[in-house]
């Protein structure tokens, strides 16, 4: 039977040793005192600081090797994921410091089977096996709508915006509680100038959590001004376009809108400027209207 078979063997069979008929043709060639390529493919084991479940991107960290693969030749390995169930396989994406004898995969996003490749070398020919294969169950991140309104969104100090979101169940954050708030129902309220972002986070049954973002910029005008201006003079406000000024008393102080203040009767004032963009206000503090200095002052001093 040796007979009939030998003279028919190809390399292709001897490399891979499946057939039976293969099997036969390695007794035949070890009879010719042939040298044999074998090679035991080994195993491979979870690391212990995430073998899942978890939720997306689940990072498993190292794959060990437990035990090596053995065999005639030089040994090599490499890698392969399937995210398919298996039905297909690909180079498995990541890093390894043990010449791929150990394998630390990138971050998953679905889940995933790893399986390693070692191939023995023996007089130029390569005998390959497949190591046992492990699994990776990785739970998907929950949809979430994007916060509306969209674009650029701005709210003024002391002023409140109506943030929404069309998926149901998650919760408001602020991520800078002293520039701005946000309420239960997503309404933000501009605390101090600056920018801010507002997180809906909506976390599903897996405990799963995914946010979506949102940037509010709280603006207000930043005011130039003095502390007094004497009756019968001026003094300049700053900004000078770009808005309305207003006097919180006519009757002490007038003011332009290209912010020229004129002081009219003793007495403190404030003047508030309203952005014509943004539609913010800022006032400033108390400012004293004081009466000229008489000459007999004027020659004292």
């Amino acid at each position: 039977m040796l007979d009939n078979i030998c003279p028919s063997c190809t390399l292709s069979l001897i490399r891979t040793f499946i057939l039976s008929a293969s099997i036969l043709c390695l007794l035949c060639l070890q009879s010719w005192g042939q040298t044999v390529n074998t090679i035991n493919p080994g195993s491979i084991e979870k690391g212990v600081l995430n073998p899942g479940p978890d939720c997306a991107p689940l990072n498993p960290n190292n794959i060990g090797s437990a035990p090596d693969a053995s065999g005639s030749g030089d040994i090599t390995y490499t890698w392969e994921q399937s995210t398919d169930n298996q039905a297909s396989w690909q180079p498995a994406s990541g890093s390894s410091s043990t010449s791929y004898r150990t394998f630390n995969p990138d971050p998953m996003i679905a889940s995933t089977s790893i399986r390693r490749v070692a191939t023995s070398t023996l007089n130029s020919e390569a005998c390959s096996a497949y190591s046992n294969i492990i699994y990776y169950i990785v739970f998907p991140l929950p949809m979430v709508a994007p916060i509306l309104p969209g674009g650029t969104t701005n709210v003024c100090i002391n002023a409140q915006i109506n943030l929404t979101n069309a998926t149901p169940g998650g919760t408001w954050n602020t991520m800078n509680a002293a520039i701005a708030s946000v309420s239960g129902g997503g309404i933000v309220s501009g605390l101090n100038a600056g920018t801010v972002t507002i997180r809906y986070t909506v976390t599903d049954a897996n405990n799963c959590s995914k946010p979506a973002n949102k940037t509010v910029h709280v603006l207000v005008p930043v005011l130039t001004f003095g502390s007094s201006v004497c009756v019968g003079r001026t003094m300049n406000l700053a900004p000078s376009t770009g808005g309305t000024w207003v006097s919180s008393d006519p009757a002490k102080a007038t003011v332009t809108n290209t912010g020229e203040a004129a002081g009219v009767a003793i007495g403190t004032v404030t003047f508030t400027f309203t952005d014509s963009s943004s539609g913010c206000s800022a006032t400033t503090s108390s400012v004293t209207v004081s009466p000229l200095p008489s000459l007999s002052e004027i020659y004292h001093y």
